[in-house]
């Protein structure tokens, strides 16, 4: 199986590949790639990105794909049992709000200011808004939204991920609330991390997370979108990213 991702702006990515262990090394996997390629060209998508395993690394490198970041993924013990002091720094023009209750064409925005992937699909239509046993705050200042955090209940626990804050204190005060609200839900708390971010570990760390293991975000020929490179707002605003299936 290939899930390929096509986003407005002209940017792709892959989603899953996935081949049962009875069928590799047959070639069924190499014409499944390049079908895909094909329709990325078709479409004229050239920005196109991955987030692979550390054993599929030269396979993707092989096929033209480079390195250019780490994803940390992070996992903590449920609060049920690790609790922790959880408070809300309330300051006059900045607010706190339930995610479901902003415009969700803002939440599309952000996220595009943050990634470079135009995914409206997902946040403007309510795809994610809408699910069962979601949860999400926003912080808005001086009438602006400004950042984000969503998670949602998975097999042995929640995944957080988006995380976006304008300041590292935003991005602590929003995972510190969202933990508080879902610390009678057993099982573990998981995120993958942003790792072109400096403080991105670290707001998750200080929050008790662990590091696990890491995947290695890919581009394409090296193209990355400029929004997750050096100078974007990916680089200073992305603390935690969507999970792989969602780029």
């Amino acid at each position: 199986m290939l899930v390929p991702m096509f986003y407005p702006n002209n940017t792709g990515w892959v989603s899953f590949f996935i081949m049962t262990a009875a069928f590799r090394r047959q070639g069924y996997g190499g014409e499944l790639w390049k079908a895909m390629m094909a329709k990325f060209r078709e479409a004229g998508i050239s920005t196109i990105g991955l987030d692979g395993v550390e054993m599929q690394i030269k396979t993707y490198e092989r096929r033209g794909f480079v390195v250019c970041a780490q994803i940390p993924y992070m996992t903590r013990a449920s609060l049920e049992t690790h609790l922790i002091d959880v408070t809300w720094d309330q300051k006059d023009d900045q607010e706190l709000q339930d995610l479901f209750e902003v415009d969700p064409r803002l939440l599309a925005t952000l996220d595009l200011k943050h990634t470079g992937l135009d995914r409206s699909a997902y946040w403007a239509t309510g795809a994610l808004t809408s699910r069962c046993f979601a949860l999400g705050f926003a912080i808005v200042a001086g009438g602006e939204l400004t950042g984000f955090i969503y998670a949602r209940r998975c097999e042995g626990g929640v995944r957080i991920g988006p995380l976006y804050a304008a300041t590292y204190s935003q991005a602590r005060q929003l995972l510190h609330k969202l933990m508080n609200d879902y610390a009678r839900t057993p099982g573990t708390f998981v995120a993958e991390v942003f790792g072109s971010n400096s403080h991105g570990m670290k707001v998750f760390e200080e929050l008790g997370f662990r590091h696990s293991f890491s995947y290695h975000r890919m581009w394409l020929d090296g193209k990355v979108p400029v929004e997750q490179q050096e100078g974007g707002k990916g680089v200073s605003g992305m603390y935690a990213i969507f999970d792989a299936c969602a780029g």
